[in-house]
């Protein structure tokens, strides 16, 4: 049986198109990697404050798509 969920298990973490969140200005963020996550989350504490962002479960909220950029770069 084909995982459908398979190229996102091997990320860390993926981008929340526009068209699916309640706000269409929201920029989230959803941690996919529990494992990673879990070993750098004072690290992502602390780079969330430092941009903007605000870590909530396993979604980080970001105020603007040049941040998800700086997201993107950092924890790929």
């Amino acid at each position: 049986m084909t995982d459908i969920m398979a190229e996102f298990k091997r990320q860390r973490f993926v981008v929340a198109p526009h068209y699916l969140l309640e706000n269409v200005n929201q920029h989230v963020v959803i941690l996919s990697d529990l494992a990673y996550w879990t070993n750098h989350y004072d690290e992502l504490k602390e780079w969330c404050e430092l941009h903007g962002g605000e870590v909530a479960g396993m979604g980080v909220t970001l105020p603007d798509a040049r941040t998800v950029t700086l997201f993107a770069l950092r924890w790929s």
